[in-house]
């Protein structure tokens, strides 16, 4: 883990690694409640990407790796995107938001 998290509301997004990258990268997280979270690829025009995880996370450490590909299959161009940890706190009734930046460079 890195020592540099951005954190909000007990949810943290690491900085992707490696970072700028080709062809792929990891996203780590911590989901502080259990409950629903996702975490999603935007460009910088704020265009969906890429869902990499979707639904029910039990509050604890998660990663996942994105390839560098859209929703359909296909390889996105050069470029920085977004990534974006939304997640459900049931209990206080909150949506707690997190975001970095990455480059991918072909």
């Amino acid at each position: 883990w890195d020592d540099s998290p951005i954190v909000a509301r007990g949810y943290a997004l690491k900085q992707a690694y490696p970072n700028p990258f080709n062809p792929s990268t990891t996203i780590s997280y911590e989901v502080g409640r259990t409950g629903n979270a996702t975490l999603e690829i935007f460009n910088l025009r704020g265009e969906l990407i890429r869902t990499l995880a979707e639904g029910w996370h039990f509050n604890g450490r998660h990663q996942v790796a994105w390839d560098g590909k859209d929703n359909s299959g296909f390889s996105v161009s050069s470029g920085v995107y977004i990534y974006m940890l939304r997640a459900e706190d049931v209990e206080n009734k909150l949506t707690t938001s997190v975001s970095g930046k990455m480059i991918l460079g072909r």
